[in-house]
């Protein structure tokens, strides 16, 4: 076998695997999904995963690296559709992830959420939440919420507002 350590397509199959069979360590996931493209190509699959995984990650550099790689993601040439869909979400013990934080930004149609205790701001449209919560949303209010990815970056999904 001619297999190579920094051969970036075994790199990108050895960790589309390692999630399929069940891995969720990001940091195991980032590494092998970081071999998997350089910066400028278009392996826009690769750099999403690690952006996504690196989110995870408990390196505040590691998040920032995220973020700067998501908002790179926007600009890459796909219909609207693929870049805003929603392809993966936070989850711990099989089960969504929900987070709590408060509206620190409502517009019509999209705001920011603030995360408790990383304190990191994250996206929300109205779109990824139901219509009754969206209009009951405030600057300020208590939310909850789970936490998903797609090309066009990282996002609050189905808010709930908190009594």
């Amino acid at each position: 076998m001619n297999a190579k350590p920094g051969d970036k397509e075994l790199n990108s199959q050895y960790a589309k695997s390692l999630r399929a069979g069940g891995e969720r360590d990001p940091e195991t996931l980032a590494y092998y999904f970081r071999r998997a493209f350089t910066r400028g190509d278009t392996n826009f699959e690769a750099q999403f995963w690690y952006a996504r995984y690196s989110f995870e990650r408990r390196d505040a550099g590691a998040r920032e690296e995220s973020r700067q790689l998501f908002q790179h993601l926007r600009e890459a040439p796909m219909p609207h559709e693929e870049r805003v869909r929603i392809r993966d979400v936070l989850r711990q013990d099989e089960q969504d992830t929900i987070f709590t934080g408060a509206v620190t930004k409502r517009e019509e149609t999209y705001g920011f959420v603030q995360r408790d205790g990383i304190a990191d701001e994250i996206f929300c449209h109205r779109d990824n939440t139901n219509e009754q919560q969206w209009s009951n949303l405030r600057v300020g209010t208590r939310v909850a919420f789970k936490v998903g990815f797609s090309f066009a970056g990282i996002r609050a999904l189905e808010l709930q507002v908190l009594g």
